[in-house]
């Protein structure tokens, strides 16, 4: 017995088998993604690769700081000497922004509070006295000081004033003497805000 098929009893079957002349002028009416085969969604450009890339380049370097920060894995980490570095740098840093917040919250006592201080103008608020220049004035204020009816002034800070153009290595004291109150006994400095009276002299005099 022999079977004939035909195109008709094969599902999908082509009717028309091109040849190699076929091939060379057929043309393709879609469009280029489908031609192609690289359609907008599942394209990946080099820009978007390299960004990704460099996203988890950051990622894995930032946490690999952080646990590095914490001190048990420093312990097993690093050596003796590189330890005791990391923590002596650490302690600096720690040290150093306690120092100046503490500053900055004494000169905002000392400059009215929180409502009033303006860290940007508290420069343009200090009296600054030279040695040559103000040695009647420096004579008063050590009066001032020693007089155990008026209140004792602040020490806010001993430091130099790289901005002061007449001697940036000269260290200076800067002083603030509590505002006056009705009660003449009371010598104690405010524990309250205020607006102090504030100088700027020369450390060594």
């Amino acid at each position: 017995v022999q079977l004939r098929l035909t195109p008709s009893l094969i599902p999908h079957a082509p009717t028309h088998i091109m040849d190699s002349s076929d091939a060379a002028t057929s043309t393709c009416t879609a469009t280029p993604e489908v031609c192609t085969g690289l359609g907008t969604e599942d394209s990946f450009p080099l820009v978007d690769i390299l960004t990704t890339a460099a996203a988890t380049l950051s990622t894995i370097g930032l946490s690999t700081v952080l646990l590095m920060q914490l001190d048990s894995i420093s312990r097993a980490i690093l050596a003796p000497p590189r330890l005791l570095a990391k923590r002596r740098g650490e302690y600096n840093y720690a040290t150093s922004q306690c120092c100046e917040y503490t500053g900055l919250m004494v000169r905002q006592h000392v400059g009215g509070g929180s409502g009033v201080f303006d860290p940007k103008m508290d420069k343009m608020m200090w009296e600054i006295m030279y040695l040559n220049d103000h040695e009647v004035e420096i004579d008063q204020l050590v009066v001032d000081i020693l007089d155990a009816k008026k209140a004792t002034p602040v020490i806010v800070a001993m430091e130099q004033d790289l901005e002061d153009e007449r001697n940036t290595n000269e260290y200076h004291l800067y002083l603030a003497f509590p505002p006056s109150t009705e009660n003449l006994e009371d010598v104690s400095t405010p524990a309250k805000p205020g607006l102090f009276r504030r100088v700027r002299v020369p450390l060594v005099a």
